[in-house]
C-alpha cells in the first residue's frame, strides 16, 4: 500500500545511461523538497546542507570556458601571497586535500584563467562569474555547518550541479573544479583571510 506522504518522480537514468526510471520519494523523509513549488523546476539543490542555486548560469559559464581552456597555459607561479594554510583552516578546507590535488592539477592555472576572465571582451563572463560567486557564497555561509570539510560541500554542489545538467557537461567535470577552485582561490567564495580582505568584492567584476 502506497505511503500517503510517498510520491513518485519520473526521470531519466543517471550517467548517460538510456531509458527512464521511476524514483519512489517519502517527503516525510525529505521535508527539504518542495515539488509544487512553481520555481523549484529551475533550481538545484544539494541533499545535504540543501545548498540552493541556480544551475543554469553555472552551466552557461562553465560551457563558455571550456571552449576556450586551451588558452589557458600552466604557470607554475602562485596564484596569491595570501597564507593558504590560514585560509584553508579558517574554512576547514583540508590542506593536504589542497596539497596533493588543488595546489598540484588546478593552482597553476589560476593566474592565466584571472588573466583571461578580465580580458576586455570577457566582461560580460566576469560579471556572470561575479553574480554567481556573490549568490553562492552566500547559500555557503548559511548551510556550512551542515559539512564535515569544506572539500565535500563544493563537491556535493559540484555533483549536484553536473547531475542536473548532464547532458551539457559531460566530459566537463575538469573545467566544473578549475572554476569552483579559482572561486574560492580567488576568495570569492568562503571566509577571507585578512590579507583576503583587499580583493575586490564579486561584485565588483
Amino acid at each position: 500500500m502506497k505511503n500517503k506522504s510517498e510520491i513518485n518522480i519520473n526521470q531519466k537514468k543517471g550517467m548517460g545511461a538510456n531509458g527512464t526510471q521511476t524514483v519512489k520519494i517519502d517527503q516525510s523523509e525529505h521535508k527539504h523538497i518542495h515539488l509544487k513549488d512553481p520555481d523549484y523546476k529551475n533550481l538545484v539543490k544539494t541533499h545535504v546542507g540543501s545548498i540552493t542555486f541556480d544551475p543554469n548560469s553555472l552551466r552557461d559559464v562553465i560551457v563558455s570556458i571550456d571552449k576556450v581552456t586551451k588558452q589557458i597555459n600552466k604557470n607554475a607561479t602562485d596564484f596569491t601571497s595570501v597564507d593558504v594554510e590560514e585560509k584553508n583552516k579558517i574554512n576547514g578546507l583540508t590542506q593536504s586535500f589542497y596539497d596533493g590535488l588543488v595546489a598540484v592539477h588546478f593552482e597553476p592555472y589560476f593566474n592565466e584563467f584571472d588573466k583571461f576572465l578580465k580580458l576586455r571582451e570577457n566582461e560580460d563572463l566576469q560579471k556572470k562569474i561575479g553574480n554567481i560567486a556573490s549568490s553562492l557564497n552566500h547559500k555557503i555561509f548559511i548551510n556550512r555547518s551542515d559539512y564535515d570539510t569544506f572539500e565535500k560541500m563544493l563537491s556535493h554542489i559540484e555533483d549536484a550541479l553536473i547531475d542536473s545538467q548532464y547532458d551539457q557537461l559531460k566530459g566537463k567535470e575538469t573545467v566544473v573544479n578549475l572554476v569552483f577552485y579559482y572561486l574560492y582561490a580567488s576568495c570569492l567564495i568562503g571566509k577571507k583571510t585578512q590579507g583576503e580582505n583587499i580583493c575586490s568584492n564579486p561584485t565588483d567584476l
